[in-house]
C-alpha cells in the first residue's frame, strides 16, 4: 500500500533523528550518552516498522521530498519541502517565505529558546523581541490567504477585479514585511555568530549539545548538534532565505536624507 505524503514526511523526520543519534554514536566518549543514544535509535527503528512494514527506501523518500523550485540550490533550505500557503496560491515566493516561516517556527525557534542557547540578558530580550514580528507576518499572510480563498468564491466580476486588486497589495505587503522580518533575524544571529567566533561571552553554553525531549518538543533538526553549529547553520539558512526571495529593502525616509 503506498505511503501517504503525510507518513513519507514521518519517516524522513524519523530517519535525519536516526542520523544524529548514529553521529553520537560514533563520536560521544559518554557512556552513558552513547546507551540513551541507541535506545532512541531503538525507539526510532519500531516508529519506522510500524509507518512501513514492508520496508521502504529512505533515501528516495528524501530525494523525492526535498524543497523544490528555489530552494533546490540551498544548503539548508533545500533540506525542507516547500508548502503552500494556500491550496490557491501558486505564487513561488509568497510559498517560499510561508515554508520558511513553517520552518523557522518548527524548527529553530524551539532550539533557540531560552532551554538549549543561553544569551546574556540583552540579547535574550533582543532574540524574545522578534516573536511579536513573526506574529504580525502571520497576520499579514492571514489578509492574503483570506483574500486568495474569497477570490475562488467570487461570481461577479466587479467583485472579482477588486479582489485581484486586494491580493496583490496583500502579497507585496506580506513578501515585505516578511523580508524584513528576516533580515532582522539574520543581524541579530550573525551577531551572535560573531561573538562566538571571537571567544566572547555573550552566548553562555555555544558548546553545549541541543537534546530535545520527544515527549514535549516536536523539533529534531538539531537534535544532538552544538549550539554554536546551531547558530552557523541559522545564519546560512536566513541568507539562503532572503537570497530565494530577493524582496528589495525598503527605505525610511530617515534614511533616504
Amino acid at each position: 500500500m503506498g505511503l501517504s505524503e503525510a507518513q513519507k514526511q514521518e519517516l524522513i523526520k524519523l530517519q535525519k533523528i536516526f542520523k544524529q543519534y548514529e553521529g553520537i554514536v560514533r563520536t560521544s566518549r559518554d557512556p552513558e550518552q552513547i546507551s540513551r543514544a541507541k535506545k532512541e535509535m531503538k525507539k526510532i527503528q519500531d516508529q519506522i516498522q510500524l509507518l512501513a512494514p514492508e520496508g521502504v527506501s529512505l533515501e528516495d523518500l528524501v530525494v523525492s521530498s526535498q524543497g523544490s523550485g528555489k530552494t533546490k540550490q540551498f544548503h539548508v533550505l533545500g533540506d525542507f519541502p516547500m508548502s503552500k500557503a494556500s491550496p490557491h496560491c501558486d505564487d513561488e515566493e509568497v510559498n517560499l517565505l510561508y515554508t520558511a516561516m513553517l520552518v523557522w517556527e518548527r524548527e529553530f525557534i524551539p532550539a533557540q529558546g531560552d532551554t538549549h542557547t543561553k544569551l546574556d540578558f540583552s540579547w535574550s530580550m533582543e532574540r524574545d523581541s522578534h516573536y511579536a514580528v513573526l506574529e504580525n507576518c502571520k497576520r499579514h499572510l492571514k489578509s492574503l490567504t483570506d483574500t486568495l480563498e474569497s477570490y475562488q468564491k467570487a461570481t461577479r466580476d466587479d467583485l472579482k477585479m477588486q479582489l485581484r486588486d486586494m491580493r496583490q497589495r496583500y502579497t507585496r505587503h506580506f513578501l515585505q514585511e516578511g523580508a524584513q522580518f528576516f533580515r532582522k533575524l539574520r543581524d541579530f544571529w550573525k551577531k551572535v555568530q560573531q561573538d562566538i567566533k571571537e571567544g566572547g561571552t555573550r552566548c553562555l553554553n555555544k558548546d553545549d549539545t541541543i537534546y530535545f525531549d520527544r515527549k514535549l518538543e516536536q523539533a529534531s533538526y538539531f537534535q544532538g548538534k552544538k549550539v554554536r553549529d546551531m547558530v552557523d547553520t541559522t545564519v546560512t539558512f536566513l541568507e539562503e532565505v532572503l537570497g530565494a526571495l530577493n524582496v528589495p529593502e525598503m527605505k525610511s525616509p530617515q534614511d533616504k536624507r
